[in-house]
């Protein structure tokens, strides 16, 4: 690795050029400037991070919360899952990160509403499994226009959330940059 102030070659692990003394990489981590992007481990990176994201939203919602925690987790997950294996975010990390952000949420709080639906539903005797609670979903939207708005704000609110992890880490990123 060469040193990005004199270009005189340096070990891969400094923090200090040995040659001008310039701090190595300005701070920033030798995976973000000098590893190549794996994309194809970085959308692994995205999805195993959006997957912890969208459990943290089942788990909370299931408790009864739609917590901020939740979707910031989910943000901050996907994003670092991106940068950590696919070693730097590129435009491609954003692109993927936004598609599995965009979906996860409404993914997950689709099944847990469906776990819902379905366990309020042995009260009345009926046995069903979550698949079946998130169509019993579709066909009351159909007939309650209230539930609809009701889940639509829960929605709402979880993106919202979302969008707060999202600026989080961007925070976190910018906060590394400016050191």
């Amino acid at each position: 690795m060469n040193c990005t102030k004199c270009g005189q070659e340096i070990e891969a692990a400094a923090t200090v050029c040995e040659h001008c003394g310039a701090e190595v990489n300005n701070g920033v981590p030798s995976v973000e400037l000098g590893k190549p992007e794996n994309i194809i481990n970085g959308i692994v990176g995205a999805v195993i991070g959006a997957l912890l994201g969208g459990l943290c939203i089942l788990l909370l919602n299931q408790a009864g919360y739609v917590a901020a925690i939740s979707g910031i987790v989910l943000a901050f997950c996907t994003l670092k899952g991106y940068e950590l294996l696919g070693g730097k975010m590129s435009k491609v990390g954003i692109a993927v990160s936004a598609v599995l952000i965009i979906a996860m949420p409404f993914a997950a709080y689709l099944v847990s509403t469906g776990i819902s639906i379905a366990d309020g539903m042995k009260e009345y005797g009926m046995n069903l499994n979550w698949m079946e609670g998130i169509q019993l979903i579709f066909e009351l939207l159909e007939t309650d226009p209230e539930m609809g708005e009701a889940l639509a704000e829960d929605l709402i609110q979880l993106y919202l959330y979302t969008g707060l992890g999202v600026v989080v880490y961007l925070a976190s990123k910018k906060k590394k940059k400016v050191k």
